[in-house]
């Protein structure tokens, strides 16, 4: 008796050496770097038939283990992987100034510079040695970034006051503000960086 196909019952059916699955290679790409490519080797070397009516394979002999859907599979987890990727990258580029807690990159003192924005345009944070705080003009459209007169400061001293002293300055000068494809917040005045700052919502102090 002639095989036939287990899921369509088609006898159109040829032998063949296993392919490589082009989605379980893209699939191993997404997640494992290019040494992921080798997820599309699965199953080559097994001889299999393939129905050529309606795409199932199965090893030789093995009717029960017939799969119409691997690569499809992999196809269909892959297209899901990267709609996830591609929703937490829009939430990152929407992420605001105002949506987190910030702190400062690359200006090493004994305790972190901070900025934290609120959606009313108040601001504060440790400046290393200070507490600072003050008012920006909202909304923040356009990446505009304007401080409303002169930042408070408290009165210590420490090791660490003229880094903050210099960090004070570019903040009161900063005109502009960005969020990187890192999630950073990068503040610029007259087009020049001035200041980056890691995104650190867990440092938010509770209100």
């Amino acid at each position: 008796m002639r095989e036939q196909c287990p899921v369509c019952g088609s006898t159109d059916l040829v032998l063949t050496n296993g392919t490589y699955s082009t989605g379980c290679g893209c699939l191993g790409l997404l997640l494992f770097g290019w040494v992921g490519l080798l997820l599309g080797l699965l199953g080559l070397g097994n001889y299999e038939l393939v129905c050529k009516h309606c795409g199932s394979r199965w090893p030789v002999g093995k009717p029960h283990q017939a799969n119409r859907g691997t690569g499809c599979g992999c196809f269909f987890l892959l297209l899901i992987i990267i709609i996830i990727i591609a929703a937490f990258g829009c939430k990152s580029h929407n992420l605001s100034i105002e949506d987190g807690a910030w702190q400062l990159k690359s200006v090493q003192t004994r305790t972190p510079i901070t900025l934290f924005v609120e959606k009313d345009g108040s601001f504060y944070g440790y400046g290393g040695v200070n507490r600072y705080f003050g008012k920006l003009a909202v909304p923040f459209k356009n990446g505009e970034f304007a401080i409303k007169g002169t930042p408070g400061v408290t009165m210590m001293f420490g090791p660490d006051l003229n880094k903050e002293q210099n960090y004070l300055k570019a903040l009161t000068a900063a005109d502009q503000w960005k969020i990187n494809s890192n999630r950073e917040l990068e503040l610029y005045s007259n087009g020049k960086k001035t200041a980056v700052f890691e995104y650190k919502p867990e440092i938010r102090p509770n209100k």
